[in-house]
């Protein structure tokens, strides 16, 4: 829903982001909508936490001990 409402420039889609990170908080693409939604409406500083917080919770990344890894590509 929260994308809909983006897409059509509704101020609203940013409780959807929230209403949708509350029931997951670790939801990696919310993470990055929500970052680009502030940084689109002049939240760089708010913008860039929730961007921190999708690089820690992107799938396929954590190693053996739950850990977050960063992939190198050669």
């Amino acid at each position: 829903m929260g994308l809909i409402r983006d897409a059509r420039g509704d101020s609203g889609a940013v409780d959807c982001y929230r209403k949708a990170l509350y029931l997951k908080p670790d939801h990696y693409e919310t993470l990055l909508q929500m970052a680009m939604w502030l940084q689109k409406n002049g939240d760089p500083a708010r913008a860039r936490t929730f961007k921190a917080r999708a690089e820690r919770a992107k799938p396929g990344l954590a190693n053996s001990e739950g850990e977050m890894q960063r992939i190198r590509y050669e």
